[in-house]
């Protein structure tokens, strides 16, 4: 520490720092995230009976250097250190200089070993490394003589030492790798795997296998970095998650739906509601096509449904279920007066565990959707998430598409997610009401007077996201995070949904349940009810990722050839399916988001077909 106008300035040497929050390249970071990959691949890790080398270095390009050892700290302590150091205001020194040390030493080789011990199986079992150096032979830590200044001036000792510094390294990589809670498949088969998710075990569950008390979920500190989530949403994690009164209806709604293929669902979360704004459709007959609405057990009409029940009046009641306008009425108990917006935005966003496994897709209607629904419309909204192979016979289709002037790919295509959007797009000059075959792309401002509704924008957390979408769009495409991208991909909100949109979940695909709770994610970190915005920021950044992911540079320019375009092609379907790729599993897949005009097209493409193979 020297003074210099008053101000101490303290020097702290520290070796090599490891753990969670690390970087490509660093030996610690990389093996531990070969160890996830490869987490129950047992051909793979096999080692031979010569060798004493873990698969692990191979894997992740660190054989060679596998036995130089490095000095290392965990990174907790570090930052303890630092904290520690700022405090420090010397008395009787111009300079103040610490090694901030734990004495541990740990080379690749032994890395790989740890990690490899903590796999669900390892092939070749290796004692964890010799430690005698650090601790007496009653475990008290023995301070080297490198430390004994920070310990006697800062009163700073290391508190985690490599075995456990490796495992909190391991865990954070698994919640990394899995940070919605394994696949469903994993338990239950209800989702497609079409990924190489070979860990199926999440950080919490992890470390409960070895024996550590997991943080209290109200501990911020302790869980830094975490996702804490409701237990009924799809993206928590169920060994480390929180209760909500939705907790108690995921059973009989799951009971409600199985053997169903489509759910047609809708919400009423207000203590006011009296009355379901829509009729449901009548059953179809074959059982394929269910309907739920969840309301509070504390409204005005789930005490009336109630009522009916206990007065033995049948009209009001179905198999223990109770009915309103053709909608089985599912109550949600509560204590709290209001349900949280973070557990309200479940329901719509994330409702992956109200389901049975074998329903496929599901369909949300807000609770002011202006028709009552009839089984074609399901049947058709459902059949959104598809683009089916075009029939080379079926004629009248194509002569229809003609006449339409819209054209759909023939291509077999499925959607993750479909939503209505917003798209501006001009009339012929002296012919208002037309439409033109070419579209103008939505900016950013007619983005947002389509997904929120004009008295929304005097609400307090509508504003302060509303606020933050806009810097980020400067803040990032003014700093070039990409070093090695000659023209990077800017941050562009380009797919808006409209306000209080419908929306059809794709629930058979694991990389669909992925998109919605990045989705849910983003949405629970506003005090905010409108939902349109968290949606094009996902999709804004999740272009950005793909951009960045890709190896081909005829593919980066096509990309960005198409960002410089201001027009749309609107005489194919094609400007409505946006490809994502999906981070957890790295497979590509569609959104899909469509115009009124294209609905209309697809709605009579849909009834065309209807016709020519009817059911």
């Amino acid at each position: 520490s020297r003074r210099l106008g008053g101000h101490s300035f303290v020097t702290l040497r520290v070796p090599k720092v490891y753990g969670p929050w690390g970087k490509l390249g660093c030996f610690d970071y990389d093996l531990a995230q070969k160890a996830v990959m490869h987490w129950h691949d047992k051909d793979t890790m096999e080692r031979s009976l010569e060798s004493d080398e873990s698969v692990l270095l191979q894997l992740s390009g660190h054989a060679i250097q596998s036995k130089i050892e490095h000095d290392v700290l965990f990174v907790d302590d570090a930052v303890d250190a630092i904290v520690t150091a700022m405090q420090y205001t010397p008395t009787d020194v111009e300079v103040a200089s610490f090694n901030i040390v734990s004495g541990e030493k740990a080379s690749p080789s032994i890395v790989a070993d740890i990690l490899e011990g903590f796999m669900p199986f390892h092939t070749h079992i290796k004692a964890t490394p010799h430690l005698d150096s650090i601790h007496s032979k009653d475990g008290a830590y023995i301070y080297p003589e490198l430390a004994l200044t920070a310990k006697k001036e800062l009163n700073w000792a290391p508190k985690t030492f490599l075995r456990d510094g490796v495992k909190i390294l391991l865990a954070w990589h698994l919640d990394n790798h899995l940070p919605f809670g394994p696949p469903a498949h994993a338990t239950t088969g209800a989702i497609e795997d079409n990924s190489m998710l070979d860990a199926t075990e999440t950080g919490p569950s992890f470390l409960l296998r070895e024996g550590n008390a997991l943080c209290r979920t109200d501990d911020l500190y302790c869980n830094r970095g975490r996702n804490i989530l409701p237990c009924s949403s799809e993206c928590s994690d169920s060994s480390f998650c929180t209760s909500s009164p939705l907790d108690r209806v995921m059973g009989v709604s799951r009971l409600l739906t199985e053997k169903c293929e489509a759910v047609l669902y809708t919400a009423f979360l207000t203590n006011d509601t009296s009355d379901l704004g829509v009729s449901a459709p009548p059953d179809d007959g074959g059982g394929s096509i269910c309907n739920a609405a969840f309301i509070l057990s504390s409204s005005p009409l789930a005490t009336s449904l109630l009522q009916d029940l206990t007065d033995g009046k049948d009209q009001g009641v179905k198999s223990g279920i109770l009915l309103h306008k053709g909608w089985n009425v599912i109550p949600i108990s509560s204590a709290e007066k209001d349900i949280s917006l973070e557990v309200s935005h479940i329901l719509k966003l994330s409702p992956g565990k109200f389901f049975h496994q074998s329903v496929k897709s599901a369909i949300y209607i807000p609770p002011d959707f202006q028709t009552d629904p009839e089984i074609d419309d399901v049947k058709f909204m459902t059949g959104l998430l598809h683009r089916p192979k075009t029939n080379i016979f079926a004629q009248r289709v194509y002569r229809s598409m003609e006449k339409m002037q819209y054209m759909v790919g023939r291509t077999k295509r499925d959607a993750l997610i479909f939503v209505p959007g917003a798209l501006s797009f001009d009339p012929p000059e002296g012919n208002e009401g037309a439409y033109t075959f070419t579209g103008q792309k939505v900016s950013f401002h007619e983005g947002v007077k389509a997904a929120i509704k004009q008295e929304s924008m005097r609400d307090d957390g509508i504003k302060c996201h509303l606020n933050f979408e806009e810097r980020i769009r400067s803040f990032f495409n003014n700093h070039d995070f990409e070093a090695n991208t000659v023209d990077p991909y800017p941050f562009v909100h380009r797919q808006w949904i409209t306000n209080q949109s419908w929306v059809v979940h794709n629930l058979a695909k694991l990389e669909a349940k992925n998109l919605r709770c990045e989705w849910y994610r983003e949405q629970v970190k506003w005090e905010s009810a409108n939902d349109s915005l968290s949606f094009a920021h996902i999709l804004a950044r999740m272009e950005v990722e793909r951009f960045n992911s890709l190896f081909d540079d005829e593919e980066k320019a096509a990309m960005l050839e198409e960002l410089k375009l201001k027009e749309i092609n609107m005489e194919t379907d094609e400007y409505g399916w946006h490809i994502v790729k999906d981070r957890y599993s790295n497979e590509d897949g569609h959104v899909r988001i469509l115009d009124n005009r294209s609905l209309m097209n697809e709605r009579n493409l849909w009834d065309i077909r209807k016709q020519i193979n009817p059911p």
